[in-house]
């Protein structure tokens, strides 16, 4: 029977709840890598990986090395999410109706030290390569002499444009929420992707294979750490949980999908958070990339068609996509150590565009417009259709047993609601067991901590 789409019947707010906890974790992480010379010209961009080992022999997921690193405590993060702090920044009356704070007094009273392991491992890129990835695993420490057995939570991180922010450098905004499940007793293993952190090359961004194969494979290495390094502190449970919002629910919707349809059987998935992704590049998102409406965030068209400029080649020229502007002054600071905050107000200034005002259709040419409107009109518009096609997360014959939940803001102003509207109803369509919640926030950024404020009530709990 077909679920209709539900929203909570109580639900809180949590921007500000989370909101708290980033800005003091955040503060204590490692400051941002100092930005170096930016290459003079276009000239770096990728057209093939240079992270391409020449070895055929590593296989998939095999474990190249662990490094263990500092532990870490939940407590700051647990303590800043109180009542009277809150009540200063939000009104906390949904947040209490919906028992936030009861889950989380029950959670503070078993919260354990976290250890952090960095994970590096072999995976395979578009091309069908090896190369080595870059991720980490956050545990609940065990008590000496005994085995402590532990659900699996993968944690997708979102968009980031800086290569050396991300989970293995005990950064990103997702370092709160993964801290507070690690000292919940979850073992919560995050991927930096391809193309960050450790991984050489550019990052393929909204690439649904590479992003799929990095995280199933970091689930891979990290079953052979916990049953081979762990020295026996740690076995598994048999559940496995998958999440992400934003980019992140993009890599936890195509993780999911390997999951079920090329590593059948091999992790026993409990659940899935596909949160506010793009899942529909083909349509909602099709429409976005040449529409006039602005966005605060315009690099995310760059990044996407940079990503994709790896895996697919000439296809891509930038030269015929982006207008001059674009080509010539802010495809050089796509260099994994310019922050989107940057590139987003160099891409206004160049174009002449208030701050956060831009709309996609300044940044890209007629005929890259055209053939995306048209694309039965070019072979070029026929060829990028054809990719964005190639990229969309929601038609598979879905498991009807695993609980898939999607969520997203209805006024979202960067990952329209109709990619998670158009999702469900074809995975539904497809027999899989689906939810769909509306989050009560304003904005993209703002649903992110009320949608991780749902998933950790669902770790939280306790049968």
């Amino acid at each position: 029977m077909r679920k209709a789409a539900s929203r909570p019947a109580r639900p809180f707010r949590i921007a500000a709840i989370l909101s708290a906890s980033l800005f003091a974790f955040l503060a204590s992480c490692a400051s941002a890598p100092k930005a170096a010379p930016h290459p003079p010209s276009i000239a770096f961009l990728p057209s093939t990986f240079p992270s391409a080992d020449p070895s055929r022999g590593a296989a998939r997921g095999a474990l190249f090395s662990a490094v263990q690193m500092p532990a870490d405590s939940a407590d700051g993060v647990a303590s800043s999410l109180n009542p009277a702090m809150l009540s200063t920044r939000m009104n906390i009356a949904p947040m209490e109706a919906a028992g936030f704070f009861d889950a989380l007094a029950a959670a503070r009273k078993t919260l354990k030290t976290v250890r952090n392991v960095r994970i590096h491992y072999w995976s395979e890129d578009a091309t069908g390569r090896s190369v080595k990835l870059s991720g980490l695993l956050l545990l609940p420490e065990a008590a000496s002499g005994r085995s402590l057995q532990v659900p699996l939570l993968l944690l997708c991180h979102g968009t980031q444009l800086l290569r050396e922010r991300v989970p293995s450098r005990l950064a990103g905004s997702e370092r709160p929420i993964a801290l507070l499940a690690a000292a919940s007793g979850w073992a919560v293993a995050l991927p930096d992707y391809p193309g960050m952190g450790d991984g050489e090359g550019f990052h393929t961004y909204c690439h649904a294979d590479s992003l799929a194969h990095s995280g199933v494979d970091l689930l891979r290495a990290v079953r052979e750490w916990i049953g081979s390094r762990s020295e026996g502190a740690y076995r598994e449970s048999g559940e496995l949980r998958v999440a992400g919002y934003s980019e992140g629910g993009y890599a936890a919707m195509a993780v999911i999908r390997e999951l079920e349809l090329e590593a059948k059987g091999e992790f026993p998935l409990a659940a899935g958070y596909a949160l506010a992704g793009p899942f529909d590049m083909s349509g909602t998102m099709r429409e976005r990339m040449i529409s006039d409406e602005p966005t605060a965030s315009p690099s995310f068209l760059i990044y996407a068609i940079m990503g994709w400029l790896g895996v697919y080649g000439s296809d891509l020229d930038p030269r015929r996509v982006f207008v001059p502007e674009i080509v010539e002054k802010v495809l050089p600071l796509m260099d994994g150590r310019s922050s989107s905050s940057a590139v987003n107000a160099k891409i206004a200034q160049v174009l002449g565009f208030p701050k956060g005002k831009v709309p996609p259709s300044a940044m890209t040419t007629e005929a890259f417009r055209s053939g995306l409107a048209k694309p039965e009109s070019s072979p070029a518009g026929a060829r990028m259709l054809a990719i964005l096609r190639e990229n969309d997360l929601y038609d598979w014959p879905a498991d009807p047993s695993i609980p898939l939940r999607l969520m997203a803001a209805r006024s979202d102003e960067q990952v329209p609601f109709a990619n998670n509207r158009l999702a469900f109803d074809a995975l539904i369509a497809r027999g899989a067991q689906a939810t769909l919640v509306e989050l009560s926030q304003t904005g993209h950024a703002a649903g992110a901590y009320e949608a991780f404020g749902y998933l950790l009530m669902d770790l939280w709990k306790r049968d």
